[in-house]
């Protein structure tokens, strides 16, 4: 008797457990396939439109929800808007006003942000704060709570470790059904190859990004924006290795290293993950690397581990590729 209950103890919590999966996996799919619609319409608008009331005034006739609505935001931005390198490299940095009242100040500040967004608009260019004040002021427009976030982030080996923080950053937090969701419409529009030469890259993983996987790579100047219930203080977020989008699409997690510099002289550079696939194709190349290199992972456990000859290099990137994609980067001291 005691052990017909334990079977049929086992048999409906196992029941209950493949439920509640296939249950996530319908709403993933769900969603998957409702932001594929959103896309498809967002991608029909006029790509010159000008004027943010246009733009919402479709994107509310087409979307019943908040989620929906800034997706098409997200999509037509991305899509329409490109990185203004030369204002990256020879624009002005700082902004000074004369007032003579804190209301003054707020007024000359406000106007200037729409100066940003008008010019966003009308040339279809800008810098990270145009991409994070447009999408703010159309959520605006929109009724969705939406903040602009002020902070750095960093994608250099050698910023490693480095403080103190260094190269302003703006991306945006929303709010959707009371919980904020985090946005980075600059970084899912693009990627700058060097400083000369910016690639529309669309990546939608910008959207609603996860905040202990968007922390490895923006660090906010408000503590509180990290939305972590333990924010990480600025020498933990330096120390950590720098991950593309790509590892967290994989489901990837690092076991070891546990920082992002890489110490020691042993023969092998060993890096340990869960979460591979058996048919996943690793490979590795140094910075001065003309070609990457192809390796065997050895698996044991669920456990992946790629043993990478060290052959003397030192004061240098390593980086970790799938295919010829990296997913993440450290600095070998």
């Amino acid at each position: 008797m005691f052990l017909l209950q334990n079977i049929q103890r086992l048999f409906f919590r196992n029941v209950k457990r493949s439920f509640l999966f296939f249950s996530l996996l319908l709403v993933v799919n769900t969603t998957a396939q409702e932001f594929h619609n959103v896309d498809s319409i967002a991608k029909t608008y006029d790509s010159n439109i000008n004027s943010l009331q246009l733009l919402t005034a479709y994107i509310e006739r087409d979307f019943d929800s908040d989620i929906k609505r800034a997706r098409a935001l997200f999509v037509w931005l991305t899509a329409n808007i490109s990185y203004d390198l030369n204002d990256y490299n020879y624009g002005p940095k700082n902004y000074k006003f004369n007032y003579a009242s804190p209301e003054e100040l707020e007024t000359k500040i406000n106007t200037r942000k729409q100066d940003i967004v008008t010019f966003t608009m009308n040339y279809k260019r800008a810098v990270c704060e145009g991409y994070a004040e447009t999408f703010k002021q159309a959520c605006d427009l929109l009724n969705i709570d939406c903040v602009v976030i002020s902070g750095y982030t960093r994608g250099s080996s050698w910023e490693i470790g480095k403080l103190p923080l260094e190269g302003n950053h703006a991306w945006n937090a929303m709010k959707i059904k009371n919980e904020w969701k985090l946005v980075d419409n600059t970084w899912g529009a693009g990627h700058s190859r060097d400083a000369n030469h910016w690639v529309r890259d669309f990546d939608d993983y910008y959207f609603l990004v996860a905040p202990e996987e968007l922390i490895t790579s923006h660090y906010p100047e408000d503590k509180n924006w990290q939305l972590l219930s333990s924010p990480l203080n600025e020498k933990e977020f330096t120390n950590q290795p720098n991950y593309a989008s790509l590892f967290f699409k994989e489901e990837l997690q690092l076991i070891a290293p546990t920082t992002g510099i890489i110490s020691g002289n042993d023969e092998f550079i060993s890096i340990k993950l869960i979460g591979a696939s058996n048919d996943t194709e690793f490979g590795y190349a140094f910075d001065n690397d003309y070609y990457l290199t192809t390796i065997i992972p050895e698996i044991n456990g669920g456990i992946t581990t790629l043993n990478i000859p060290r052959k003397n290099k030192k004061k240098i990137a390593l980086k970790i590729l799938i295919d010829t994609d990296m997913i993440v980067k450290f600095y070998v001291d």
